[in-house]
């Protein structure tokens, strides 16, 4: 089930599927340190 709706066949489940688990994975724009400012 997505959203409280059942999804049935190969395509649909293999798009729900893929949409959930890239909202893991997606890159943040985040400050991170470089190491140009290591000393």
């Amino acid at each position: 089930m997505v959203d409280g709706e059942r999804v049935e066949g190969v395509l649909p489940v293999r798009q729900a599927m893929f949409f959930h688990f890239s909202s893991h994975f997606r890159a943040c724009n985040m400050a991170r340190p470089t190491v140009e400012d290591l000393q």
